[in-house]
């Protein structure tokens, strides 16, 4: 993902309140003994194996944290990228830069234990640059000559074109990198979602009457008003049901239950309760991202 492409969307999560994409990842690495980084990332503690207080992150091998889990949750392939991620949403670093002590960063809304307050930790606003009259006088004339060409009543609006522009930034986010393993924000948050005990009675792992998981593997919206009420304005962006299930198209999952008495289930050969290395291959199909009812 692309530094501006991840700039907007962390904005729009920002402003409706979501959890960003980065922070979400972060929380799941440190927290998550199933993504095999303790041992790399985690919480720093005292000699008696407390939590030190201000809860901190601290990397206790760069290079295994640069060559395994920088790129297969973070999409970057360098530490110092990962660093200035941090910086840009306002992590402080602890100690002494260069020291013999491995780095520890820390954020008063990043407590272990404590997610709520995960949707408090926004990316540091910049601030815009004046441009040069004669440009913003081309831009303009540009806005009008598009108009003039398609006119109001053209099914490509100014909406369309935006969409189209951002999905164009898809298609180079996904041909920039020939190695590609990173998992998608969305595909995270989702599996985060679904394997989080205090959302079972909401969403969770479609089971059958003894209790075993369901093949293939799926997911079962049990309650849509409290998962577009509650779950989706703190970890998706979209606050209405329609827009998820516009995500999970996308993302090439099939519908197995839509409609009737039963509950909504969907189903990806990738999205796994018992595998979580298989994420990364779920990728987002961009006609169906650009155009969702069908191509114009």
């Amino acid at each position: 993902m692309t530094q501006r492409r991840q700039m907007s969307e962390e904005a729009m999560s920002g402003a409706t309140g979501a959890i960003a994409a980065f922070v979400m990842k972060l929380d799941q690495v440190v927290n998550d003994p199933s993504t095999g980084a303790y041992d790399v990332i985690t919480w720093k503690r005292a000699a008696d194996g407390t939590i030190e207080k201000p809860h901190s992150i601290v990397v206790l091998d760069k290079k295994k944290f640069s060559d395994g889990v920088l790129p297969r949750y973070f999409r970057a392939t360098k530490y110092c990228s990962f660093v200035r991620q941090l910086n840009a949403y306002n992590f402080t670093h602890v100690g002494v830069v260069n020291g013999s002590d491995p780095p520890a960063f820390t954020h008063p809304c990043f407590r272990r234990g404590d997610r709520s307050l995960l949707c408090k930790i926004e990316r540091r606003k910049q601030k815009k640059r004046p441009r040069p009259t004669q440009l913003e006088d081309s831009k303009k004339t540009k806005q009008v000559k598009f108009s003039e060409s398609y006119g109001a009543k053209s099914r490509l609006d100014y909406k369309d074109m935006a969409k189209c522009i951002e999905g164009i930034q898809a298609i180079r986010d996904i041909f920039s990198s020939e190695t590609n393993t990173a998992v998608s924000g969305f595909v995270m948050k989702l599996d985060l979602v679904v394997n989080d005990p205090s959302t079972d009675d909401v969403i969770t792992w479609k089971r059958a009457l003894d209790g075993t998981l369901v093949e293939p593997h799926s997911i079962v919206i049990l309650d849509k008003a409290k998962f577009s009420t509650v779950v989706m304005p703190q970890y998706f962006r979209g606050f209405q049901y329609s827009s998820f299930i516009r995500q999970l198209n996308a993302y090439d999952f099939t519908t197995v239950v839509e409609g009737g008495l039963d509950p909504p289930v969907y189903t990806h050969p990738y999205f796994r309760q018992d595998d979580r290395s298989l994420l990364f291959m779920i990728e987002v199909d961009v006609l169906v991202y650009l155009f969702p009812h069908g191509m114009p």
